[in-house]
């Protein structure tokens, strides 16, 4: 079996930019289950490469929190260089939403909830000790055997404080989860940036899919820089309005705008009565992407325009021409919350897999009432013809009755087809 320095290889957990993630056995004294995160070959001679494995182990290291993975040795004096961690054997916040997209399966609430706090906790702690993450994704998001969430990969954090490490032209980070001031090079606080890769968290535990998205890095780039975030009540409509108001505060454009730390953000979280929603009727999930990224909100529209029409009809029904793809969303118009305000569009790139383009609204959710009704988009929708009723009215006395005039039969019009 292969060894790395006195660790059995087990199998590979995953690989990345900065290295290949091992499950390892000590075959010291303690014996204990590893993850080994070690530095492959054809980086082991990049100085720049070791200094940020060097980063990664010093900050964990000086970290000591039980929603931050602790590390357990590091080498880093000689090749093979290694870090050594705590095996999370219930694996990472992204092979888990993996599991539930694969499944049909939505996060309720209050487990959205619970996950963001241990990670703000995790990021408070961090913080105040002067340390930020940089990357923080799902991926990084490790699950311990007794269901804590623990951060994990701080190798970006110290190396993008340190000029001397970086390279021109070089961008890190990971673009889904990137804040915009980290797409522009204007971050003035990381930590803020770290609020706002953790807004993005949220709302793809409890939506299913991120809020942006897109072929490449530049259109992923465009829409955190530029596009307000979807309304996430399109998406499911037991979301509480405390939760929405969060996700929108977290992934405010303006890193000013949004909490201050996260130590405010768990103030925030612990006054949102998640228990409220249960006794909300949840919506027939739906699929997310073919509605922010096919149908669209227009054709949602029109659905709930067909929708209204039919059940506002007399008794004949009446016949009604739509457009496609209006019909596949009409199954769902009846369980849509009504509150899609009108708002100017904004062309957003598509996820991967289905059509390449669509239009959202630009209107954040905050400024969405529900209470206000909902005015429907009718320029694709052809005229319903409802048939009426004329009433028989029995006549009082008899009709006279002439006889029509003698009309002598026209000859049937022949066609000469050109010589």
């Amino acid at each position: 079996m292969d060894k790395i320095g006195r660790y059995e290889i087990l199998s590979q957990l995953g690989e990345g930019g900065m290295g290949v993630v091992y499950h390892a056995r000590d075959t010291g004294l303690l014996k204990r289950e590893v993850a080994l995160k070690v530095l492959p070959g054809h980086l082991a001679n990049d100085s720049d490469y070791i200094a940020r494995l060097r980063s990664e182990a010093v900050n964990l290291g000086s970290l000591n929190h039980s929603n931050i993975v602790p590390i357990f040795e590091a080498n880093l004096d000689a090749q093979p260089y290694y870090i050594a961690m705590e095996f999370a054997r219930n694996g990472t916040l992204q092979t888990r939403l993996r599991g539930m997209r694969a499944a049909g399966q939505q996060m309720d609430v209050a487990t959205a909830i619970d996950i963001t706090k241990q990670i703000a906790r995790g990021l408070d702690y961090a913080h105040k000790q002067g340390v930020v993450h940089r990357d923080l994704k799902p991926a990084n998001v490790l699950i311990a055997s007794d269901g804590r969430y623990m951060l994990a990969d701080f190798g970006l954090s110290k190396f993008l404080n340190n000029p001397g490490l970086t390279r021109t032209g070089v961008m890190l980070g990971t673009p889904h989860y990137m804040a915009p001031e980290q797409w522009t090079g204007k971050t003035t606080n990381p930590a803020l940036s770290d609020l706002y890769a953790l807004g993005v968290i949220l709302y793809e535990m409890l939506a299913g899919i991120v809020p942006f998205d897109g072929e490449s890095s530049a259109a992923i780039m465009q829409q955190h820089i530029n596009v307000p975030p979807p309304n996430i009540a399109l998406t499911r409509r037991d979301i509480p309005k405390d939760v929405q108001r969060v996700i929108l505060r977290l992934l405010e454009k303006n890193p000013e705008k949004r909490y201050e730390s996260a130590a405010a953000l768990l103030t925030d979280l612990s006054r949102v009565n998640v228990t409220a929603s249960a006794a909300v009727a949840r919506a027939t999930p739906l699929r997310t992407p073919a509605i922010i990224g096919g149908i669209g909100l227009g054709a949602v529209g029109l659905a709930a325009a067909a929708f209204l029409l039919l059940n506002r009809a007399p008794a004949a029904a009446p016949e009604l021409v739509v457009t496609a793809p209006v019909v596949a969303a009409a199954a769902v118009a009846a369980t849509l919350p009504a509150v899609i305000a009108p708002s100017p569009t904004t062309v957003v790139a598509a996820p991967k897999n289905e059509p390449s383009a669509t239009t959202v609204p630009a209107t954040p959710a905050a400024a969405v009432s529900a209470a206000t009704p909902v005015p429907l988009p009718t320029a694709t929708l052809v005229e319903a013809v409802v048939p009426t009723e004329t009433p028989i009215v029995e006549p009082t006395a008899k009709p006279t009755l002439r006889p029509l005039p003698t009309r002598t039969p026209r000859p049937p019009a022949t066609w000469t087809p050109p010589a």
